[in-house]
């Protein structure tokens, strides 16, 4: 972590990027991310009354530099906080710039999601529903996707689906609690803007079972595959909430392969346990 102030910050100058937007910028702390193709750098941005009025994500990387646009995209076309302030270029790379949200991350570990998470997805939908094949989304898997994959659609195909902002990495760490109690989410690097419902919330199952609760792959398939089917959850079908959870380890999988992330890697290996669980009955 670096500190500096609004003349001298580095190698990037973000003094001229900043105080168009916000003025009072006085000084900001660096953090760095891990290196990698997605390294990026995110500058919390104060005033002279030492309260943080921004915050700054920039990175030269090509892949960092898409998971920056992506983010802008996304809240761009979204009527909650944290609202962008100014995206472009910025020295030999890309920046965003986000208005803070005042808060601390929710507690994590625990299953089922509480009602507030399932309120803060709803409110992700931008879109009424289409059939299968017109959603945006689903054109683009199958374009990207392997064979394999693309065969789960088959059991979403018998009703029309909503399109809607999809977080992509819809974790306990990327969500705030407001001091009134209301839950935000962050870091929308991952995100999509025409997305496809439910994979954000089945990702989060996958998340608080892997990392937090060092659930089996086993045991995570049939708890969110439970999950989503109930009518605490979205009451799918069962055929369509196995479908969900394997699109969902399958995207989160595809996502970190993008950052350079190995095969081999342990949460790699686990995502891909979690879709192959019972392959042989998938129109079950």
């Amino acid at each position: 972590m670096i500190i500096a102030n609004r003349k001298k910050s580095g190698s990037i100058d973000i003094k001229g990027f900043v105080r168009e937007v916000l003025p009072e910028f006085s000084w900001a702390v660096f953090s760095v991310g891990v290196p990698g193709k997605a390294q990026k750098i995110t500058a919390q941005l104060w005033n002279d009354r030492n309260q943080v009025i921004g915050y700054l994500k920039y990175s030269s990387k090509p892949i960092a530099c898409d998971r920056i646009a992506r983010e802008y995209a996304v809240l761009s076309q979204l009527n909650v906080q944290p609202r962008p302030l100014k995206f472009g270029p910025l020295s030999k790379g890309t920046a965003l710039l986000i208005e803070p949200i005042q808060g601390k991350h929710i507690g994590g570990g625990t299953l089922p999601p509480e009602p507030a998470i399932l309120t803060l997805l709803d409110q992700y939908a931008i879109a009424k529903p289409v059939p299968l094949d017109e959603h945006p989304w689903v054109q683009t898997f199958q374009q990207t996707a392997e064979p394999f994959a693309v065969k789960w659609l088959e059991a979403l195909d018998r009703r029309p689906w909503p399109i809607v902002a999809l977080h992509g990495d819809f974790s306990p760490w990327n969500l705030l609690r407001s001091p009134d109690g209301k839950i935000f989410a962050i870091d929308w690097e991952y995100g999509v803007p025409e997305g496809f419902p439910y994979l954000d919330l089945a990702y989060y199952i996958l998340q608080v079972a892997y990392w937090c609760l060092h659930y089996t792959p086993t045991q995570a398939w049939e708890y969110a595959v439970e999950f989503l089917s109930s009518r605490s959850g979205p009451n799918l079908t069962l055929a369509e909430a196995k479908a969900i959870v394997r699109l969902s380890a399958y995207q989160g999988y595809q996502f970190m392969l993008e950052d350079g992330h190995s095969l081999e890697e342990k949460p790699q290996y686990w995502r891909s346990k979690v879709w192959e669980h019972e392959l042989c009955n998938i129109s079950n």
